[in-house]
């Protein structure tokens, strides 16, 4: 059951043209609603959704909030277009293509309005045989490497500027290179559009492969929290209805089922749908959730807050088991990533947040076996999700 503070949110996020009632509810906590609200950052867009009506849903100190976060989104975002544009300008000064990725892509494609959408980094997709170029190139505008990925990562180490005021990262594919979702990345570069946008040209997903690419996104967080779900979710409902990034449902359709990603995209577009009544045919999805309750998923893994999943830690390529992802959540909190457990004490301190989130999470768990079973349940869908659909399955999307 939502909490009246989780039901106003979804009712002030919903497509206008489902008419959703927007009054405000008597029992919401605008506190908490405030903090909702900034967990999914979706503060600029519902600024600029409400901001003009005479008679606003949302209590006048909730609306002054909005107003300063979507100041602060706009200012970010005029501080990272400008350099949006000067790294562009350094890898075309490099011979090195780019397509803009999520924020980076849809700040002025799908969201028309600044401050609309918050942008906390810039995303660049390259040839993966130019990869550690770029990177190093985009370093000697002023960018430092910060922390390690795994070699077969998506993208490489975040590039981070001066005070951590922007972050790059630049993608070598939108998946795992190698891992159960990977497909040929050269079909993304071959649907590419070049565009100019705001002052930068550069290359965008088609609308199909930006669909792709927000759906899988979606998906892959929720292994670690619900942040920031329903902005994601927006994502996908406004570049649908957007000039640039609406879909041909059919070759949408052709396109999934080539890559073998239906069912993980299929949960994202379900998700969209479900929660946020966004405009996505039938045909688009694939009905099958291996008998997990969807309500009860978008409850857990998207509406409500969840800070802390050990999900993450367990790789797609294993078997699904209940006790490795247990293993793995205490790992993450008390020990090292490779495990060594020298100097135990003195990597405990900092995970004292951590252990408070695991505490939160576990006490809410364990005196209530109903919802321990449906966290298990969603945990092994998250999984299933995450392997590569069978080839004998895939004309079923057709």
């Amino acid at each position: 059951m939502l909490q009246p503070e989780e039901r106003t949110l979804l009712n002030l996020l919903s497509r206008e043209d489902a008419s959703p009632n927007t009054e405000p509810n008597s029992s919401c906590n605008w506190d908490d609603l405030s903090e909702l609200i900034a967990w999914h950052r979706v503060e600029g867009v519902l600024w600029h959704r409400y901001r003009d009506e005479l008679s606003a849903p949302l209590p006048a100190v909730v609306m002054r909030r909005l107003r300063v976060l979507a100041a602060r989104n706009a200012a970010r975002e005029k501080f990272l277009s400008a350099e949006l544009k000067r790294v562009v300008a350094a890898l075309e000064d490099a011979s090195i293509e780019t397509v803009l990725l999520k924020g980076a892509a849809l700040v002025g494609t799908a969201y028309l309005q600044a401050g609309e959408r918050p942008m906390s980094d810039l995303d660049l997709l390259v040839p993966g045989n130019k990869a550690q170029q770029a990177h190093e190139i985009v370093g000697e505008l002023g960018y430092q490497p910060r922390g390690d990925v795994p070699e077969d990562h998506r993208h490489l180490p975040l590039l981070s500027g001066q005070n951590h005021r922007g972050i790059v990262e630049i993608h070598r594919h939108i998946v795992t290179v190698g891992g159960p979702l990977d497909f040929g990345v050269e079909s993304l570069w071959e649907r590419a559009v070049l565009a100019t946008n705001e002052g930068v040209k550069a290359r965008y997903l088609s609308a199909e492969d930006n669909l792709i690419h927000l759906c899988i996104n979606f998906l892959l967080d929720r292994r670690y929290s619900s942040a920031s779900a329903l902005l994601q979710l927006n994502d996908i409902a406004m570049s649908i209805q957007s000039e640039r990034f609406s879909p041909d449902w059919s070759r949408f359709a052709e396109i999934v089922s080539d890559h073998g990603l239906a069912r993980p995209v299929s949960c994202a577009l379900l998700m969209a749908r479900g929660v946020l009544n966004a405009d996505i045919p039938d045909a688009a999805v694939s009905a099958d959730s291996d008998g997990v309750s969807l309500p009860v998923f978008a409850k857990s893994r998207v509406i409500a807050r969840r800070e802390f999943a050990a999900h993450a830690l367990v790789s797609p390529e294993q078997p699904y088991r209940l006790g490795r992802t247990v293993l793995a959540g205490v790992g993450r909190l008390f020990f090292s990533a490779g495990g060594d457990s020298a100097g135990k004490l003195a990597r405990f301190r900092p995970r004292l947040p951590r252990v408070g989130k695991a505490r939160r999470l576990l006490s809410a768990r364990a005196f209530a076996p109903s919802n321990l079973r449906a966290d298990i349940a969603n945990d092994r869908w998250l999984h299933s999700l995450q392997t590569r659909e069978p080839e004998s399955t895939r004309s079923a999307v057709d």
